[in-house]
């Protein structure tokens, strides 16, 4: 598990990084205005429709993920159908927002989010129920034959660098090399959380 988890690190890592790179040649661009630029109009038409059609399904894929766990975990008594209704209205009003308002949601979520993570994150391994014999003996299984969908799933995290076909409209710079070594930080660390943890939580 723990080898396919260092190939999906390798994996995601390249192709975030080549992506970026690729995009970089195309400053203040998104994936729209690249290809209406460089492709006669059916074609760019009939790549436009694909995507939008692979973003649609992912993004169906997230939102009934996220349903599914408010209506486990949160609150059972609430209907799925009502959940899903909430979230579509939000998602209405929030896709008629230009790209750069899009990002300010984005980052002042994240920046309300962070104190939260590293408050979970720190009483998670300071807890008295966290095993790290657990966590160790699972790392004695670093050598086990790698697996596609192991591999496919922890290399996940790093799918976010997709969204710059829509983001690179706001980068008029090339991104700074110190930005990987912080995603790889924060990846390595959400990925220790997502596995490790979960292994060594033992509650008696």
């Amino acid at each position: 598990m723990l080898i396919s988890i260092v190939i999906a690190i390798v994996v995601g890592m390249a192709l975030m990084y080549a992506d970026t790179v690729i995009y970089a040649r195309f400053p203040g661009q998104g994936f729209p205005e690249i290809i209406k630029n460089r492709l006669n109009k059916p074609l760019s038409i009939l790549l436009l429709v694909t995507f939008a059609v692979f973003w649609f399904f992912a993004g169906l894929l997230t939102l009934l993920g996220y349903i599914d766990i408010l209506h486990r975990f949160i609150n059972p008594e609430l209907s799925k159908v009502l959940l899903l209704a909430v979230f579509l209205l939000i998602l209405c009003f929030v896709i008629q927002f230009p790209t750069k308002k899009v990002m300010y949601l984005l980052e002042i979520i994240l920046f309300i989010n962070v104190p939260f993570i590293a408050f979970i994150f720190i009483k998670a391994v300071t807890s008295d129920y966290l095993s790290w014999d657990s966590i160790f003996e699972a790392g004695n299984h670093f050598y086990s034959m790698p697996n596609i969908s192991a591999v496919a799933v922890a290399s996940y995290i790093f799918s976010g660098y997709a969204n710059i076909i829509i983001f690179n409209r706001l980068f008029k710079v090339k991104i700074k090399r110190i930005n990987f070594l912080v995603i790889f930080g924060v990846s390595l660390l959400t990925l220790f959380t997502s596995v490790m943890i979960p292994i060594g939580m033992h509650v008696y």
